[in-house]
């Protein structure tokens, strides 16, 4: 599950809302927000011009690895507007793990432990 685009929605009035939308070759997407009152555009600048060239082609499933890669490849100090960002793309790529479970009710567990999964698949409609 590959991410093939991302891109920067600044919305509101006042441009007080930045979010970052996640698209994987498989059409699912997620969605994270990015907002940073004061500086919704540097947000923004940062997500376009640092981030999303990162993100393309990377596994839209090893959100850890990815948090990792975006924290410590980092040129400039982390502030504000580099975790504002980070937390975009940690919470779009959730968003993104998180589908199959919301819309097809899979049972496909969420999380894992380094030893398995989190979770055990069990059956959670009964008809």
């Amino acid at each position: 599950m590959r991410i093939i685009d991302a891109k920067v929605i600044v919305c509101s009035p006042g441009r007080n809302f930045v979010t970052l939308k996640i698209t994987t070759e498989d059409g699912v997407y997620g969605l994270g927000d990015a907002t940073l009152n004061g500086r919704e555009l540097a947000v923004a600048g940062y997500l376009t011009e640092h981030v999303i060239p990162l993100l393309i082609g990377r596994d839209a499933r090893r959100i850890e690895d990815t948090w990792q890669y975006l924290y410590k490849a980092a040129y400039w100090r982390r502030g504000s507007v580099t975790m504002s960002a980070i937390s975009a793309v940690d919470t779009a790529l959730w968003d993104i793990k998180a589908f199959p479970t919301l819309v097809f009710r899979s049972t496909c567990p969420i999380a894992k432990k380094p030893t398995g999964y989190f979770r055990t698949p069990t059956v959670l409609l009964t008809e």
